[in-house]
């Protein structure tokens, strides 16, 4: 897998995806939540924006509601890869954050998202899918 470097560091996009479902034939073989929906975080080693991404938005996510409705997950590309999940196409910005519905990906997004614009996207996700 690679990835797209600047000087050393690995580019984060902070554009934001258009909330457009993507769609995947493949689907993938995990336990489902209630809604089928499934919050995974691409992160690498030594990454700030994923470091940053885990310890304050992350973990406050996994205390609230929403992470029984939308359980999120995090998968370090460098020691598990992929992990088996179907991804629509590969990952190029740390972290990457991957929305799967019944194990299918149906939304992407780029960088290290603030606390209040992730929770904003999971209750969109959630009228959408949930």
């Amino acid at each position: 897998m690679q990835f797209v470097k600047v000087l050393g560091q690995v580019l984060v996009l902070t554009a934001i995806v258009a909330l457009v479902p993507l769609g995947s034939s493949q689907s993938a073989s995990r336990e489902q939540s209630p809604t089928g929906l499934e919050i995974v975080i691409f992160e690498i080693s030594d990454c700030s924006h994923c470091d940053y991404f885990k310890n304050r938005v992350a973990r406050v996510y996994q205390k609230t509601e929403y992470a029984t409705r939308a359980p999120l997950r995090v998968v370090d590309l460098d020691t598990q890869g992929t992990h088996g999940y179907p991804l629509s196409s590969e990952i190029t910005a740390a972290p990457t954050i991957v929305v799967f519905h019944e194990g299918r990906e149906v939304q992407r997004f780029g960088g290290a998202l603030a606390r209040d614009r992730f929770f904003a996207l999971v209750a969109r996700m959630l009228d959408i899918y949930g």
